[in-house]
């Protein structure tokens, strides 16, 4: 995923792609634990949250 990242975000971010998978991965693993937990609709936040924060880093 590091890999791909960096190659999509070359020129719109100078950000290292791994730091961005990891934030990714992150963020995917903490909304599937909450859905695991409390029962939250986990499709659904993903879809809003992780294009949100990726616009948010890669236009920064």
């Amino acid at each position: 995923m590091a890999q791909i990242l960096t190659a999509l975000l070359h020129e719109a971010a100078p950000h290292d792609g791994r730091d961005i998978a990891m934030l990714v991965t992150a963020m995917h693993e903490g909304i599937t634990a909450l859905e695991i937990i409390h029962g939250a609709p986990a499709a659904a936040v993903r879809e809003r949250i992780i294009p949100r924060v990726l616009n948010a880093i890669t236009t920064t």
